[in-house]
């Protein structure tokens, strides 16, 4: 057990951590993680409803090691939100290394590659923007399937309803959404050795029923 404070770093408002799986080149005691900084403003209510309403880009993503401490990675996201990786445990490789952060506000996932190595994650080409994917819905809660083969996600299907049920929600209901967006898709042609991308696939899993509210 560990607590860790990024405040200085700038993570004012964690939402979602990725703990990177163990390897060799990341040992124990490196206490390697990507954690989502979902706002900007942490008590300042109209700011935070500015940033959801206005779909500002005030969210970030951070690194932790050991070795780097809280390194800023990503920044100017719109509602960084639900985290999740994976890793080829025996190859090390960084293309094998692969982030995937919810945009919630934007409705996206956003997919990058990460470096085995602590040391190489502000390098040029250690942490690299591969895809972003669009959904229809607000997306959180990225988890991914025990085979990698893929990525779930689920949100609310009437987000114009989110503050309703918020303040009542034995009144107001949200509907969910669930989709999962195959990994498959994400070697070979998509994200090859030389850049190149595609599309990938994305399927609706569940639907709840929609419902009016006055």
């Amino acid at each position: 057990m560990a607590t860790f404070n990024g405040s200085a770093e700038g993570l004012f408002n964690p939402n979602d951590v990725y703990a990177v799986p163990i390897t060799d080149t990341t040992p124990d005691s490196e206490s390697v993680f990507f954690a989502t900084n979902d706002h900007y403003f942490r008590n300042f209510k109209p700011g935070r409803f500015a940033e959801m309403g206005l779909r500002l880009p005030t969210s970030s993503v951070l690194y932790h090691s050991v070795e780097t401490g809280f390194q800023r990675v990503i920044k100017n996201m719109v509602g960084a939100n639900g985290i999740a990786g994976s890793r080829m445990l025996n190859t090390g490789s960084k293309q094998d290394n692969k982030l995937y952060i919810a945009s919630i506000f934007a409705g996206q996932i956003h997919i990058y590659n990460f470096p085995a190595s602590p040391k190489a994650v502000k390098s040029k080409e250690g942490f690299k923007f591969l895809h972003k994917v669009q959904t229809d819905f607000v997306m959180d809660n990225l988890a991914i399937d025990a085979d990698e083969n893929w990525l779930y996600m689920a949100g609310h299907g009437q987000p114009y309803f989110l503050f309703q049920h918020f303040e009542e929600p034995e009144k107001v209901s949200s509907p969910s959404v669930s989709y999962r967006l195959s990994l498959k898709d994400l070697n070979g042609k998509f994200y090859g050795s030389h850049g190149e991308i595609g599309e990938v696939r994305i399927q609706k899993v569940l639907l709840d029923k929609m419902v009016r509210h006055p």
